[in-house]
């Protein structure tokens, strides 16, 4: 079934399930780094120890009254974040002012190569989008609350005409 078809299915189902399930694994995956001394600030700490929920209660770790941790922390998931978007770019032209301006796959990379490549890629994006949500105590109901919500703002705005 192609990828669209399953996409309608499943919001046809209000099968939303898979986000609680992305971030029961990006629990799990950042467990397995913290072990490894890998948390998110370099060290084996893992987002819960400095989401702002634990960070905020203690004084000697704001800064102007904002938690230096989870700064440090926010600021380096939105940088990969960043990143990791940017590097869908080099999957898709957007130097127009160059005469060799053309798609990769004109290149001799197919098409579903490519599409493969920036799947990756938005995984790789949602996978810290999913890390900042967990520093902010976010779970998967409220980014699905806070999405519709938006889309729904976005959705007036667009009938209305912006």
């Amino acid at each position: 079934m192609k990828l669209s078809k399953r996409l309608r299915a499943s919001s046809a189902r209000g099968d939303l399930t898979s986000i609680g399930a992305l971030f029961r694994m990006q629990e799990q995956l950042l467990a397995i780094l913290a072990s490894k001394g890998k948390g998110p600030l370099g060290d084996g700490r893992t987002l819960g120890s400095i989401a702002v929920q634990e960070s905020m209660g203690d004084p000697s770790l704001l800064i102007a009254p904002f938690p230096i941790e989870l700064a440090r922390a926010s600021q380096q998931q939105a940088l990969a974040l960043i990143m990791e978007s940017g590097e869908i770019m080099d999957w898709l032209p957007w130097k127009t002012w160059k005469a060799s301006h053309q798609m990769p796959f004109q290149n001799h990379e197919s098409i579903d190569a490519i599409r493969r490549e920036i799947g990756v890629e938005l995984a790789d994006v949602l996978h810290f989008v999913v890390n900042l949500a967990m520093l902010w105590n976010y779970d998967a109901n409220d980014l699905q609350a806070l999405y519709e919500a938006k889309n729904g703002e976005n959705r007036r705005r667009a009938l209305e005409g912006y």
